[in-house]
């Protein structure tokens, strides 16, 4: 099941929050017009089971794989690609390589090469993945 436009909002809002919200605390965060607008939204995200409700009323997310959101991770409040991890790695651990073999033979001036070129194209693929995210959000 797909999400978009204010569901999306209001899942990302949950991952986004370190403890579960009510639907009154969504309203006010993300300017809903009425809380019954966000009930309506939080009814069809629990029935695709993406999220859940405690004893207490507040929903709190379910992290599905089968969502594009399973290709974000939530730090600091900030939801993040998990590719801008591996781009910041590979492209570090050429650096680092380069600097600690200077100069680098032949094999270890390509495995340099291969790893600035994958981590480029993680860096791609985290703006693609971002873009994608903004635009299921306008929806």
């Amino acid at each position: 099941m797909s999400i978009s436009g204010k569901r999306l909002q209001i899942y990302l809002e949950l991952l986004r929050s370190e403890k579960p919200l009510g639907i009154r605390e969504i309203q006010r965060r993300l300017g809903i017009s009425t809380p019954s607008l966000v009930k309506y939204h939080l009814e069809y995200l629990e029935k695709a089971g993406m999220v859940t409700k405690n004893e207490e009323g507040k929903y709190y997310p379910i992290k599905r794989k089968d969502s594009i959101v399973s290709l974000f991770t939530v730090i600091g409040g900030s939801v993040i690609p998990i590719t801008v991890f591996f781009s910041v790695f590979t492209i570090s651990f050429a650096a680092l390589m380069l600097a600690l073999f200077w100069p680098p033979s032949l094999a270890e001036m390509s495995l340099a090469i291969v790893c600035i070129t994958s981590g480029l194209y993680m860096g791609y693929e985290s703006y693609r993945l971002i873009s994608i995210l903004k635009s299921e959000l306008q929806k």
